[in-house]
């Protein structure tokens, strides 16, 4: 049972980073294309883990797309997103 928890948790922790990721690449375009003050005042977003182990200290950090990673998008993680969903089906027999 420890072993699906990790892999779920995991899995959480790696959708919050993708979901944060393009949080921040769909402002930057709202930003450039349609209202230069969307989110302005707020900044980026950004992923703030903690308390941590030993001093019970927070990490904070903001995920972004680089230029090349943006070129492939959305098609790319669209593809990884339902190779993940297949797995997903066939591992519940659905």
């Amino acid at each position: 049972m420890q072993k699906e928890w990790d892999a779920w948790i995991d899995e959480c922790y790696s959708l919050i980073y993708e979901a944060t990721k393009a949080a921040n690449w769909f402002a930057e375009v709202v930003r450039r294309d349609i209202n230069p003050l969307f989110f302005a005042a707020d900044g980026k977003f950004i992923i703030v883990e903690g308390p941590l182990s030993p001093d019970l200290s927070f990490s904070a950090w903001v995920p972004q797309y680089k230029a090349k990673q943006k070129a492939g998008l959305p098609d790319k993680f669209l593809a990884k997103v339902r190779a993940r969903d297949r797995k997903r089906k066939k591992h519940l027999g659905t």
